[in-house]
């Protein structure tokens, strides 16, 4: 339809400002639901008559009433200075599925029609482009069964034309030939619909045949006063008959215009009451139409603008915090900046080595299972480098399967470190290595037994525990190495938390702005100063774990250290020089009972170790140790670390798009404000 029956002098410029109203719409992804009109009638009403009447042009004979839905979708195109048609392919039609039938004459839209006339549900779908029009959609519904029908098929019937009226955003004209008001049926079925009639126009057809029979302003008046749907929008036509529907559309336009003039000459004429002359005839209705479908559109401009002018509010907030981001860049920002991170992660580290749920342990915590699956961990091996292989349940290994991180993973490790002590460390002595440790002396006396007692007792418990303690340290730099991942997590959480609180805070002061952007790195925008940071962390860790390790290693005494202890505190049976037997028990008994003493102090010592010079250390001396990474780098070298030349390069140019996008947006307010004031002020005579 193009929605111009007088020719768009004026209204040009509506449709002008509409295109440039849907166009920022769709700009700034504001949904505009288009209007939607839905034609119901009996079969030979006109409807199909009345939509080819309000397009102003013939669409040639469609031949027989419509049997399935016609959907003709109007699309504001400002390329189109002529109406475009295309036919959309159609899948209840075999030879009609294969592509859309583009540029079709309106002459030919009826014969496009009856050929995908068969019954069905689904719409003939029609494409209709042109400059002057907005877009909307018309359903021309199959036309209502007479009641000598069968049963089923009005059935049927009106429930696929009821299905297309129900929708409640949908405009219903509902059109019936002029008849006494008694006889009227219309009405009544789209009361099923629309029981009050808020979104339904009457549209009574033929209205010239009916004035024939008035031979007073008296009968009019009774006639108009017994209409039963005055409280609706009511329309009365007169449309050509098939002689009378040019080719040609113009002429076809000057004989409705011809029709409505000739009703309205022989209302004068009795002498009608002015006030129905807005219902008179089809200009009248596609006035109606007009109104109501921009309407709707004009319903659309607040929310519109609201959106605009929030889009042009976030642009602007960008852009402050580009600047803001560009100030950062000096060295005495960055330093505070860093200083910043770094306290806040020390911060963080040690609540969370102390005790916090805001790593979120579910997420990031760990099983004993899942522990030992990292890289770098693996299970428990003995001195063969064979796995031990347990149950943790079984073993009493406390909270096994729960996820923690931190200082309570930690214990659990200690734990585990215990109970693989306590259940694997054992001593086997051969006869050979007992005489191997006796070395070449013939007496046999006590302080020989004790001597090979103590070098054998050395010597397994450094088999046997040695590997452990080692795995132990690994292990706890792999809780460590995880702990720093989550701190990493919860301040970029924080981080995120300050922003949202930064840009919902109109009152910050310029200080207060920068305060919380210092404390607020992000990890995407200085790689390079994380990764400074993780491995300035890394190396403390490590050379922790390190000294560590060396400090629990010396824990296995040499043969000298143990001899001495074990002469002051055993005693030694009474043995003869000449029995192997009796030598070889007493020797492997004084062993057990040095190895238990040197796994028991070596367990103990160890763990203590680990806790005072490995997980005490890292919490007390992480703060000089990072602090101390960063304090010594000179100015050139942070803004290497910080990529300040490459990063204000990126933040000058992305100043100058924002700046550029908020220019667009002044500009589309603007034309957006001019686009409404014109399109407020419609002209559709």
């Amino acid at each position: 339809m193009s929605n111009q029956i007088a020719p768009p002098t004026t209204g040009a410029e509506i449709y002008e400002a509409y295109h440039t109203i849907v166009s920022l719409a769709r700009d700034i992804n504001a949904y505009l639901q288009p209007p939607e009109v839905v034609l119901v009638g009996r079969k030979g009403c006109g409807k199909s008559t009345i939509l080819e009447s309000l397009f102003g042009h013939k669409f040639a004979d469609v031949g027989n009433a419509t049997l399935r839905p016609v959907e003709i979708k109007m699309v504001n195109n400002v390329d189109c200075e002529q109406p475009k048609i295309t036919v959309v392919r159609d899948p209840e039609v075999a030879q009609f599925a294969g592509s859309d039938l583009e540029n079709v004459p309106f002459l030919k839209v009826g014969d496009a029609i009856k050929e995908r006339n068969v019954k069905s549900a689904v719409p003939i779908r029609i494409h209709y482009e042109y400059k002057y029009c907005w877009t909307m959609t018309f359903y021309d519904t199959p036309g209502l069964l007479p009641k000598t029908d069968s049963v089923q098929d009005i059935e049927e019937n009106e429930k696929l034309v009821l299905s297309l009226m129900r929708p409640s955003d949908r405009l219903l004209v509902c059109v019936e030939e002029v008849t006494e008001w008694e006889k009227v049926e219309i009405a009544d079925f789209a009361s099923k619909v629309d029981p009050k009639h808020e979104r339904t126009i009457f549209v009574f057809n033929k209205f010239s045949n009916i004035l024939k029979n008035f031979a007073s302003s008296r009968d009019l008046q009774s006639y108009w006063a017994g209409n039963p749907v005055w409280n609706s929008q009511v329309f009365f036509t007169t449309l050509p008959r098939e002689s009378g529907r040019s080719d040609n559309p113009n002429l076809y336009k000057r004989r409705l215009a011809q029709l409505v003039k000739g009703d309205k000459d022989e209302l004068e004429k009795l002498q009608y009451d002015q006030k129905y002359e807005q219902s008179i005839g089809i200009t009248a209705l596609h006035r109606c139409i007009l109104e109501k479908t921009w309407k709707k559109y004009q319903e659309y401009i607040p929310e519109i603008l609201k959106r605009l002018r929030v889009c042009k509010v976030q642009a602007q907030e960008n852009y402050n915090n580009v600047s803001n981001h560009l100030e950062l860049m000096e060295t005495s920002h960055l330093r505070c900046a860093a200083s910043a991170y770094l306290s806040e992660f020390v911060q963080v580290f040690e609540e969370l080595l102390q005790g916090s749920l805001e790593g979120k342990p579910a997420l990031c915590g760990k099983t004993l299972l899942e522990e030992k699956a990292q890289d770098d961990a693996g299970e428990w091996r003995d001195a063969d480098s064979k796995e031990i292989l347990f149950d943790p349940v079984a073993w009493n290994i406390p909270s096994s399967n729960s996820r923690l991180y931190g200082g309570q993973e930690m214990e659990r490790l200690l734990a585990e470190f215990k109970t693989i002590v306590e259940r694997t460390a054992n001593i086997n002595i051969s006869q050979h290595e007992v005489a191997t440790a006796l070395g070449q002396s013939k007496s046999r006396v006590a302080p020989d037994l004790i001597w090979a007692a103590s070098d054998l007792s050395q010597l397994k418990s450094y088999q046997v525990l040695a590997p452990l303690v080692k795995q132990l340290v690994k292990r706890a730099t792999c809780i460590m190495k995880n702990l720093a991942a989550i701190t990493e997590k919860v301040l970029e959480g924080r981080r995120t938390s300050n922003q949202q609180r930064l840009s919902t805070s109109s009152t910050s002061s310029s200080s207060t702005t920068l305060a919380i952007a210092a404390a607020s790195i992000e990890q995407h925008e200085y790689p390079f100063f994380l990764a400074f940071v993780r491995s300035a962390y890394l190396r403390h860790m490590n050379e922790l774990a390190e000294s560590c390790l060396q400090k629990c290693m010396d824990e296995f005494s040499c043969t000298q250290l143990v001899y001495w202890k074990a002469s002051k505190t055993l005693s030694v049976p009474q043995v003869s020089p000449t029995d192997h037997e009796q030598i070889f028990g007493a020797v492997n008994e004084l062993s057990r009972k040095l190895f238990a003493d040197i796994v028991g102090r070596i367990k103990t010592n160890v763990m203590l170790k680990c806790y005072n010079f490995f997980l005490v250390a890292m919490q007390s001396q992480l703060p000089l140790a990072l602090h101390g990474s960063v304090s010594t780098l000179g100015d050139a070298q942070l803004g290497e670390v910080f990529e300040v030349n490459i990063t204000k390069a990126q933040l000058t140019a992305t100043q100058g798009n924002w700046e550029q996008i908020i220019n667009e947006f002044q500009k589309q307010e603007a034309a957006f404000l001019g686009a409404t004031f014109t399109f407020s002020h419609k002209t559709f005579e």
